[in-house]
């Protein structure tokens, strides 16, 4: 029986990339709202300031995951 491959991957690897993606992604929303809620709690200073650079990083380093993502779900619609 002949695999079907979407350039040079097969259909079950880009499943399973997608689904360690979707762990990624939603791993690191979790360990964002973690953090939002340690700085609201514990620190005291400006706050303000320190969650806007805090998001901003965050959403920052989940983007190229969001590309990828995107990618390789183009990729599964086009087959």
């Amino acid at each position: 029986m002949k695999q079907a491959r979407i350039s040079g991957i097969s259909i079950r690897e880009v499943n399973l990339q997608r689904k360690f993606l979707y762990a990624i992604i939603f791993g690191g929303i979790v360990l964002t709202i973690l953090m939002l809620f340690t700085i609201e709690t514990f620190v005291k200073g400006d706050q303000d300031l320190m969650e806007i650079v805090f998001i901003s990083a965050a959403v920052l380093s989940l983007t190229p995951a969001v590309l990828k993502l995107s990618h390789l779900n183009s990729l599964l619609k086009s087959k």
